[in-house]
């Protein structure tokens, strides 16, 4: 009895072999997420795809995960998981007693072993939101924008479908008509070259241009739009957040 209560101990606890694109990388929303929160989730949301089981669910125990995932990092892992819940890349739930969470897109981007066990986790309660926010951790080639469609509950081009343009809906940092035009004019051009701006991203750079200044904001949008570029940047080649900005492939990100 005590081996069969340690070896589902030790199922639920064991970190899976897991599958991942190089577009990973490159996903803007969640360097900005991870920017905006100061804490490390670009790894942290990588390692909770090995600490899911099939079915992209987990034990809500940010201790023991944190000592899984981030083994050396001095970080509170709560707060890791509550930054990536609140984006909109993993979910909580409750069962009985129990608090549990799930990758959204897990299912639809793993290749997972025949021989992995089935699930011994509660399933989602049916009321709870699984439209995530992808992170291309995936399985099957799509466009090389990874901003797709959520077509059969996946994502796929022009993932702002069904949001409402929530992110021309968003409280602006200036309110002159000149800034509500650029910022408008942003968020179609990005839907042009096909890098529709989610909701998440939108909130990130709103702050960041608050930060610029009204004038500065609208120069720097206006060049960026001239210029073509798919990030916003100065006319100094500078990044958004002040550093050197490297060139990026053609795929440059998931968004």
């Amino acid at each position: 009895m005590a081996a069969q209560i340690e070896g589902n101990r030790k199922t639920e606890t064991s970190m899976r072999i897991r599958t991942i694109k190089p577009e990973f990388f490159l996903h803007e929303g969640l360097f900005e997420a991870e920017r905006a929160a100061k804490l490390p989730l670009r790894l942290a949301f990588a390692g909770l795809w090995c600490a899911a089981d099939r079915d992209g669910r987990f034990k809500w125990e940010p201790r023991r995960l944190g000592v899984q995932v981030l083994p050396y990092d001095a970080v509170d892992f709560s707060r890791v998981m509550d930054a990536l819940m609140t984006r909109g890349f993993i979910r909580k739930y409750t069962s009985g007693t129990s608090e549990y969470g799930v990758i959204p897109t897990f299912k639809a981007h793993q290749v997972i072993n025949n021989r992995e066990r089935e699930s011994e986790l509660p399933e989602p309660p049916a009321s709870l939101d699984l439209q995530g926010i992808d992170a291309c951790g995936t399985r099957d080639g799509r466009d090389d924008d990874g901003n797709a469609d959520l077509k059969s509950g996946r994502e796929g081009k022009g993932r702002e479908q069904g949001t409402g343009n929530k992110e021309e809906s968003l409280p602006l940092p200036f309110v002159s008509p000149e800034f509500s035009e650029q910022w408008k004019r942003w968020t179609q051009y990005r839907k042009e070259i096909k890098k529709p701006i989610t909701p998440t991203m939108a909130e990130s750079q709103l702050k960041n241009l608050a930060t610029m200044g009204e004038n500065r904001a609208i120069a720097m949008i206006e060049t960026t739009i001239s210029k073509g570029w798919q990030g916003l940047r100065e006319e100094s080649e500078q990044s958004f957040f002040g550093a050197p900005t490297p060139k990026k492939p053609k795929f440059q990100s998931c968004l």
